[in-house]
């Protein structure tokens, strides 16, 4: 475990192997026996594991669910690399890089390296349309296709990023998209995709979209139990992550408890990631429960 990230954490400790892309938690009777622990342990989180940043704020699709405010302005690729500094020297083990779209930005395989030669995990999310063949797309270890009804479109784009790394399907299970899932699951099962079923979050207010996350558990446990590699959002599971495993950064630096609370708890250009961390509330419940 000689590159390993360990965090002495309340409940006991996290380990983090990037060679693998691994975590490893321990209790604290293990982090006392295993790591040789002989201190005490903080009384809350020292940091996120997992921050997804919203490297841009434009895209080229209009979806009307989005949650991203279009604001034509977004950090420079200087001012992003000092915030994922930040990040690193404060533990966290993975960051996501989305939008908007991200590939909206020239600088993204700029601020992929640059994110990688810190030791941290890299993700991707995308509406994949803008995806070419490029082999620096293996700078991310998984990619993660947003697919909204345009499958058929979408997979000579997924085949690509497949040539280059692991690939994911994140599909928002909505009312209007309930047809389309189990056409997404087939394709996943077929190609060895992981599915991530995201129970839908009426930022806009379209709450008639919304489908109970319970019932969304229940469409994944029936589609793992024909092969289908499904993964589910902390909402399905009832395990809300929000300003505790997660955090969400947009184009301006604020930084957010989850990308679809948008009460900003600090913004990164006027303050260390470590003191907006101390003083986040961490929120009582799920605003879309």
């Amino acid at each position: 475990m000689a590159d390993a990230i360990v965090r002495i954490e309340p409940y006991g400790a996290v380990i983090y192997l990037p060679g693998q892309a691994a975590t490893v938690r321990l209790d604290r009777e293990e982090a006392r026996s295993l790591l040789d622990y002989g201190g005490n342990f903080p009384e809350n989180l020292t940091a996120p594991e997992i921050a997804h940043l919203e490297i841009s704020n434009r895209c080229n699709l209009n979806c009307r669910y989005c949650y991203v405010d279009k604001r034509g302005r977004e950090l420079t690729t200087g001012q992003w690399k000092r915030i994922i500094e930040d990040l690193a020297r404060n533990g966290i083990f993975q960051l996501t890089l989305g939008g908007g779209e991200p590939f909206m930005r020239g600088d993204i395989f700029e601020l992929a390296s640059f994110v990688r030669g810190l030791g941290m995990n890299l993700a991707l999310t995308t509406n994949g349309t803008l995806l070419e063949d490029d082999p620096r797309l293996a700078l991310f270890r998984q990619i993660n296709f947003s697919v909204h009804g345009n499958l058929e479109e979408l997979k000579p784009k997924i085949e690509l990023a497949l040539k280059h790394t692991k690939v994911g399907i994140n599909f928002v299970v909505r009312r209007s998209t309930l047809g389309e899932l189990r056409q997404v699951a087939d394709y996943c099962r077929l190609r060895g995709i992981e599915l991530l079923l995201l129970s839908y979050k009426p930022v806009n207010g379209d709450a008639e979209e919304a489908i109970k996350p319970s019932v969304v558990m229940q469409f994944g446990m029936r589609l793992a139990s024909t092969g289908v590699r499904v993964a589910v959002d902390g909402m399905t599971c009832g395990k809300c992550l929000a300003a505790q495993r997660f955090v969400d950064i947009d184009s301006l630096g604020n930084v957010f408890p989850c990308s679809f609370i948008r009460e900003p708890i600090g913004n990164l250009l006027e303050q260390p990631f470590a003191e907006i961390w101390r003083r986040r509330k961490v929120p009582e419940r799920c605003p879309y429960e």
